[in-house]
């Protein structure tokens, strides 16, 4: 059992927090917060998994702060949690063409690599979607491996586009909307992360595994024009 604290954070959220940060806590967080998703307990609006708390949003006029925090408590007490979560696998298209990897140059001479080389080390990994942040859909990945691990640019971008595939630190990322930013960008994808149209309007969940496969330039126009999502 993780060692955990419970707090209110606002007139109506209660922050889990958990004391030590690793893989398999990760992992206890994706499925705990699947758990109380099912439970679909009344009063509850919204369950926000990051890397080592859970947030949990609630209508206090429906659901009291002692009585959520009594449901909490109890469920955190389970010896085990009698859920698991079917993991969903996602292939993701990558045109890592210099026009759209901008910043390809410039990982590959930080580790004495080839271009083709971070290319290859990147397609081959597969990636673990670990929180949601910062932009609708952006999902922050775990899995990147060491040799490419790239700090953020100390002068981010002001516009970086839609569909960006980039590496921070050890994390790698993919910008679901268009908006400025840091990450090293590495190629891009045509497939579209965010959707309000739909009822499930994101592709990505915590939990998820993500694999990349590399598309040509044509392709990726191809796959643009077709609005592939």
């Amino acid at each position: 059992m993780y060692t955990y604290t419970i707090q209110p954070i606002s007139d109506d959220a209660i922050l889990i927090q958990f004391s030590e940060e690793q893989e398999e806590l990760l992992t206890y967080i994706h499925t705990f917060t699947q758990h109380l998703l099912n439970r679909k307990v009344a009063g509850i609006r919204d369950i926000v998994p990051a890397f080592t708390s859970i947030a949990v949003y609630y209508d206090p006029i429906q659901l009291t702060y002692q009585d959520l925090l009594s449901q909490l408590r109890s469920s955190l007490q389970e010896q085990e949690l009698h859920i698991t979560r079917e993991t969903t696998h996602v292939e993701v298209p990558i045109c890592y063409d210099p026009e759209f990897g901008f910043d390809l140059e410039d990982i590959a001479k930080q580790h004495h690599l080839s271009i083709e080389e971070v290319i290859t080390i990147h397609r081959k990994s597969v990636y673990t979607v670990a929180i949601m942040g910062f932009l609708p859909g952006f999902p922050y990945m775990t899995g990147l491996p060491e040799r490419i691990w790239t700090p953020r640019k100390a002068t981010p971008r002001t516009h970086v586009p839609k569909g960006a595939v980039g590496i921070g630190g050890s994390y790698t990322g993919i910008y679901s909307l268009p908006s400025p930013g840091g990450w090293n960008i590495i190629g891009q994808t045509p497939l579209t992360l965010f959707d309000r149209s739909k009822d499930n309007p994101f592709v990505f969940q915590p939990g998820d595994q993500v694999t990349f496969f590399p598309i040509t330039k044509k392709e990726f126009e191809q796959l643009s024009r077709g609005g592939q999502s």
